[in-house]
């Protein structure tokens, strides 16, 4: 057996952490000394404390560790272990793109020079018919799932697509919304469908927007959106409608974010 002082020398967990663990029920000393009240350990126990630590690590509460450590059902412990795989996999990917960001902006120049590089244009959609979906969803991120319901309603009514179909996301919302953003997906469906029963199909008049085309990945949309804004500024046009983004290819086409075309816009009047 090893007196507190040496199993903390052993295990390299402070005598202080030693009680704390003792106290909170992870690994109890296998005897104590009644007259001297001296805490003894085995070396056996140094496979617990290594397992404490390792676990702590990784990310775990001790109220957690104590779960696991103490648990004897694989279920409830394959569970902390898959939440907590959750969790690591969404804090990398926030650091991912955080590192791309930092990188983006190391890499751009940021004076007007990288704004001027975006090139606007007046431009003129035309009246379309079109398949839409508009839903308020959690995140921007999930725009996916508006752009899933569309293929499928899409697929589902064997409906065919325009020679310019327009595959487009308009943001209704009037400012910034954080969460639930109002957020509609649509395509262009061809001229010749004559019946516009089915559900979700309407005919959207002509638009006119200040838009700016650019390829590469959204992370340069900052950049974009000031271009529009000192172009649609300096040439006397207002703001009269909501943000459009029209995608010619994208992140479902290819990985390569160098490949993805995006056209951004908002609509305006003089």
């Amino acid at each position: 057996m090893f007196k507190v002082g040496e199993f903390s020398k052993l295990t390299n967990v402070t005598v202080r952490t030693l009680h704390h663990y003792d106290e909170v029920g992870l690994i109890r000393p296998i005897y104590t000394d009644n007259n001297t009240k001296y805490r003894y350990y085995s070396a056996k126990q140094i496979e617990r404390i290594n397992e404490i630590k390792a676990l702590q690590q990784i990310g775990f509460s001790l109220v957690d560790i104590k779960e696991i450590i103490n648990g004897d059902n694989p279920t409830v412990i394959n569970q902390y272990y898959s939440d907590q795989e959750r969790q690591l996999i969404g804090q990398i990917n926030e650091l991912n793109d955080k590192l791309s960001l930092l990188r983006a902006f190391k890499d751009t120049d940021s004076s007007m020079d990288s704004i001027n590089k975006y090139n606007v244009a007046i431009k003129t959609i035309p009246e379309r018919k079109v398949v839409y979906v508009r839903e308020n969803i959690p995140t921007y991120n999930d725009e996916k799932l508006l752009w899933n319901k569309l293929y499928k309603k899409f697929e589902n009514n064997q409906l065919k697509a325009h020679k310019e179909p327009y595959w487009l996301a308009v943001y209704h919302d009037s400012a910034y919304q954080e969460n639930n953003p109002d957020i509609e997906v649509q395509v262009r469906i061809a001229d010749d469908i004559i019946n516009l029963s089915t559900e979700n199909c309407k005919i959207v008049p002509e638009q006119t927007i200040a838009s700016v085309t650019f390829a590469g990945s959204y992370e340069q949309m900052p950049n974009v959106t000031q271009a529009l804004a000192l172009w649609i500024e300096a040439h006397n046009y207002k703001i009269s409608g909501p943000m459009i983004c029209i995608f010619y290819v994208t992140p479902a086409q290819t990985s390569q974010a160098e490949q993805w075309i995006t056209e951004v816009g908002y609509l305006v009047h003089k």
